[in-house]
C-alpha cells in the first residue's frame, strides 16, 4: 500500500515510533489551536465572536512555535506578536 506524500513511519526497536507520533499529534493540535484563535480573533473584530473565547487552548503554545504561519501571512503575524506567541518583538 502506497502511503500518502509526507507521510512517514519511523520504526524504532524501543518505542520510539509511538512517542514520535504522539508528538507529532500534539504539534498538530497545538496549531489547529492558533488558527482557531486567530478566527475567532476576526471574528471579534467584525463584531461576531467573544474576545476572550480566542485565548482558549494557547497555554501550551510557545512563544515562536508557529512564526512559520506568519511567514506569508501578514494578518497572522501581526495576531501572533499581539498575543506573545511569537519571537519578533510587537509592533
Amino acid at each position: 500500500m502506497k502511503r500518502p506524500v509526507g507521510v512517514e513511519v519511523f520504526r524504532c526497536a524501543d518505542g520510539a515510533q509511538s512517542e514520535s507520533i504522539e508528538k507529532s499529534g500534539v504539534l498538530v493540535r497545538n496549531q489547529l489551536r492558533v488558527i482557531r484563535a486567530f478566527s475567532w480573533g476576526a471574528l471579534a473584530m467584525e463584531g461576531g465572536g467573544t474576545p476572550d473565547e480566542e485565548l482558549k487552548g494557547l497555554e501550551s503554545v510557545r512563544p515562536g512555535e508557529f512564526d512559520y504561519l506568519g511567514a506569508q501571512w501578514p494578518r497572522m503575524e501581526d495576531f501572533l506578536r499581539a498575543r506573545g506567541l511569537s519571537e519578533k518583538e510587537a509592533a
